[in-house]
């Protein structure tokens, strides 16, 4: 079981302060970090153990997203800090830090790469129940409840070998649906957020030592 995180056991006590009034110019770190960048981008492009050409292509898919919010991220910041609009940037922050730890349990087995992929179908997938529930009396939203959506949802399902019992288990657990009879429920497993990741690299580094 893994030891909860406090306050005091991941603390940094800082012993010296920044100068807020200092500026410096960040054109050259920004130059190095996105040039770092496209390398871990072309980097998967390389075949590499049992992750498939899928695997490696989504892989690039996080390393650019963490790009493009970065971007975003020096926009806000370019307000100002007395600027109320800059602290955005905190919120911002969060998404490029999760995409690294994604990143890192990812690198540790394809298989989390699968897991990551179907854990988002479902969401996918609640988001369109919900979606549905909500414009059912609505006609003008017949074509994409009735055929878009759910062709779109299907072929994702079918790539990523989510099965029939997966399926039925959500619409049970979302909309009360029964379970075909003869059929066993087979929840889809929730990617683990950063603070599990943690736990699971870590358990995993214990182990192969």
């Amino acid at each position: 079981m893994s030891k909860s995180i406090t306050a005091t056991s991941c603390a940094y006590v800082h012993t010296d302060d920044v100068d807020p009034e200092k500026h410096i110019n960040a054109g050259p770190i920004n130059a190095a970090m996105e040039a770092t960048v496209k390398w871990a981008i072309a980097a998967p492009e390389n075949p590499a153990g049992a992750y498939t050409d899928f695997h490696r292509a989504n892989i690039q898919t996080v390393f650019s997203s963490m790009l493009s919010t970065h971007g975003l991220i020096r926009k806000v910041l370019a307000a100002g800090w007395k600027n109320p609009e800059s602290i955005d940037a905190l919120a911002l922050a969060r998404v490029p830090l999760e995409g690294l730890y994604t990143l890192c349990i990812m690198f540790e087995d394809p298989s989390w790469v699968d897991a990551y992929l179907k854990d988002g179908w479902k969401k996918q997938y609640v988001r369109f129940l919900l979606e549905a529930e909500e414009t059912k009396n609505l006609p003008r939203y017949d074509e994409f409840r009735k055929n878009f959506a759910p062709q779109h949802l299907d072929a994702l399902r079918q790539f990523h070998k989510i099965t029939d019992a997966q399926v039925a288990t959500i619409d049970n657990e979302q909309l009360g649906t029964p379970i075909p009879q003869g059929m066993v429920k087979e929840k889809i497993p929730r990617f683990p957020t950063p603070s599990p990741v943690i736990s699971s690299i870590a358990e995993q580094i214990i182990k192969s030592v």
